[in-house]
Formats: structure tokens, C-alpha cells, sequence
């Protein structure tokens, strides 16, 4: 049960520090005109490395799968708070 524990620990580690890098990343480069710099290939770089670290369990999905039910603006709105459906004039 320990092995099952600690590999339960490491994996929060790992998202949490993924989630902090994007974060940092997402917030460094949010303008076009920063990504335009020499830094941004380098700090492309340094989060490939760690979106690629072999210690973090990953989902597999089946790509061919479909959703067959219809989604509505109102199971939308549930799920993402600031979802404003489309309005044609």
C-alpha cells in the first residue's frame, strides 16, 4: 500500500509542478510581441521537458470515440461558469 501512496504523492508532484510551469509559461508569453523574443525558444524548451516527464501518468483516450448526445447552451453554462452562448442578430 505504500508503493501505491507514494506513487500517488509523486504523481501530485509532478501535475502540480506542471501546472506551475504552464502557468509561469502561459503568463510570461501571453502577447505576441514577447513571443517574438530569443527567450521564448528556450523557455518552449524547458516545459517540453517537463510535459515529456515519463514519471507522470497519462491518460490514454480513444480517439475514434464520438459523443452521441446533444449538448445544450444550458449544460454549458453548468459546466463552465463564464460560457456565454452564441446569439445570431
Amino acid at each position: 500500500m505504500d508503493e501505491v501512496g507514494s506513487r500517488i504523492k509523486i504523481n501530485i508532484e509532478l501535475r502540480n509542478k506542471l501546472l506551475n510551469e504552464g502557468n509561469a509559461f502561459a503568463r510570461s508569453y501571453i502577447t505576441k510581441s514577447r513571443r517574438r523574443n530569443e527567450s521564448f525558444l528556450f523557455d518552449t524548451d524547458k516545459l517540453k521537458a517537463v510535459l515529456n516527464n515519463p514519471d507522470l501518468v497519462k491518460l490514454k483516450v480513444d480517439p475514434t470515440w464520438e459523443n452521441t448526445k446533444e449538448i445544450t447552451n444550458r449544460q454549458l453554462m453548468r459546466a463552465f461558469n463564464e460560457f456565454m452562448p452564441y446569439q445570431v442578430d
